[in-house]
């Protein structure tokens, strides 16, 4: 299972993103307050989790998640990142995920869902993650719940 926080005095938005997330996904999301990264990872080893994603947020609005995979003798490894603009953010009630998506939007997926889980995970409420002109779309029982713009980090010249 999977442990979601967000950056350090993350603003209403990014929580409500994470929040959102945590939701769709089955996470469990804490906020994470004063907490240094090692303490996060040892909260969420403490509760038996595998994988810890942070919400990071850029001139107060969510911007990149970051997956970690936490491995032995306190090492960690990042499972992956999704750089984004959010769109649109909708409340979800509480569900039970049966979490579908295409090759396009695997990877968004994997960010959230453990090593070989693949294109479907059972659960009663149907959510579908879709990709197109730029957009990542995740449904919740056919209503559209958020939307995010996929942005690629600038390339850096190396001298």
């Amino acid at each position: 299972m999977t442990y979601m926080t967000t950056s350090r005095k993350a603003g209403p938005v990014t929580r409500r993103l994470a929040h959102s997330l945590s939701t769709i996904f089955g996470c469990i999301y804490e906020n994470r307050g004063k907490s240094n990264f090692n303490s996060v990872l040892t909260r969420a080893e403490s509760l038996g989790h595998g994988r810890v994603v942070f919400l990071h947020e850029s001139h107060g609005n969510p911007h990149e998640i970051v997956a970690v995979q936490i491995g032995d003798n306190e090492n960690y490894d990042e499972a992956g990142n999704f750089m984004f603009h959010h769109i649109q953010i909708e409340k979800p009630r509480r569900i039970s995920p049966n979490i579908s998506y295409d090759k396009a939007s695997a990877g968004f997926a994997m960010l959230f869902l453990d090593k070989g889980v693949t294109g479907e995970r059972p659960g009663r409420d149907y959510v579908e993650l879709t990709t197109g002109n730029g957009l990542l779309r995740i449904f919740v029982n056919n209503k559209e719940m958020v939307v995010l713009k996929k942005v690629t980090a600038p390339k850096i010249p190396i001298k």
